[in-house]
């Protein structure tokens, strides 16, 4: 078979078994397919609850806090989903650098409205690392969120990293995103420290999925892998940059298979692109997706190469 196979299902919800091979599909009634999996089907006692009550409230800029493997992404789509049966418009927002709902590693992302699965915008920080990204989502969260537009509801997901680097890393993404409701899952004691200083916005706190499944190194190594092939695919094109036309932004030079960030004149992420040869006097060479390379103003350099496959592998920059 080269390709997968798409029947359709009338009856009864059928629970899938991650050993079979298939991967679900909700059709939902704006016409959307959204892609679900046993965890995201069996929701925790409590979570259509609150998120019925959170619909009802009118929704508003929802942010979702968790451990790794808390359920987090499971939560913000049963959440929009929820919304769409309603009727309701909603953008998600990834500030998860690593382990993508939407777009390519190494970015926040945001979502075009009530199209989950579909990137509007992008803010590069050129790692896949959390514990590196602080002052990336110091830069660029702010304007994802300005220009995000109007909705009924914006879910808001976040990494894993709790403590250490991820206690303020998680005080930037809210001061930057101001959610009107925090929603808190599981009870890890790093979430208690995250808190403290935003004790006067709402927090709604919920139990961690007991269905989320724990996801090895090698296996998040391959879904970074895929979230890269999907973004750059059969698309992504070589073009020539003039450096006479777009500043490079550090001191040290390109490397090859360097992935950076496209800016345009306004500093905003236009896309990521891949260094294919040091730069001469024609400009730098690039593996870029569909964009209009007349706009890039800036090249942002990120700290990873990538590879042929895919494979991202970290680089030093001061």
């Amino acid at each position: 078979m080269n390709g997968p196979a798409i029947f359709g299902w009338a009856g009864p919800l059928l629970l899938l078994s991650p050993a079979t091979g298939l991967t679900a599909f909700i059709h939902t009634p704006q016409g959307h397919w959204m892609t679900v999996d046993e965890t995201e089907i069996r929701l925790p006692a409590g979570w259509q609850t609150a998120i019925e009550q959170i619909l009802a409230n009118g929704g508003g800029r929802v942010l979702v806090l968790g451990a790794v493997d808390s359920g987090k992404s499971t939560f913000c789509r049963a959440l929009m989903a929820a919304a769409d049966r309603r009727a309701c418009t909603y953008t998600l927002v990834d500030t998860d650098p690593g382990q993508k709902m939407v777009g390519p590693p190494a970015t926040l992302s945001r979502s075009q409205p009530t199209t989950p699965d579909r990137l509007a915008a992008i803010a590069f920080v050129g790692t896949t690392s959390a514990a590196e990204a602080l002052s990336g989502v110091r830069q660029g969260l702010p304007r994802l969120m300005k220009h995000h537009g109007q909705t009924t509801l914006t879910v808001i997901n976040t990494s894993g990293l709790l403590s250490g680097r991820g206690r303020a890393l998680k005080a930037t993404v809210i001061d930057a995103a101001r959610p009107q409701l925090i929603v808190v899952l599981g009870d890890d004691p790093a979430l208690d420290a995250i808190l403290q200083p935003h004790r006067r916005l709402p927090v709604l706190r919920l139990a961690a999925s007991p269905h989320a499944r724990r996801r090895g190194r090698n296996e998040r190594r391959r879904a970074r892998m895929a979230a890269f092939a999907e973004y750059f695919g059969e698309a992504a094109h070589a073009v020539t940059l003039p450096l006479k036309c777009a500043r490079w932004q550090g001191d040290r030079e390109p490397i090859p298979r360097q992935l950076v960030g496209l800016a345009d004149q306004n500093g905003q992420d236009r896309a990521l692109g891949v260094i294919l040869e040091r730069p001469d006097q024609s400009g730098v060479s690039l593996l870029a997706p569909e964009c209009d390379i007349s706009a890039i103003r800036l090249l942002r350099p990120g700290r990873l190469l990538l590879s042929e496959s895919w494979e991202a592998m970290p680089i030093g920059i001061d």
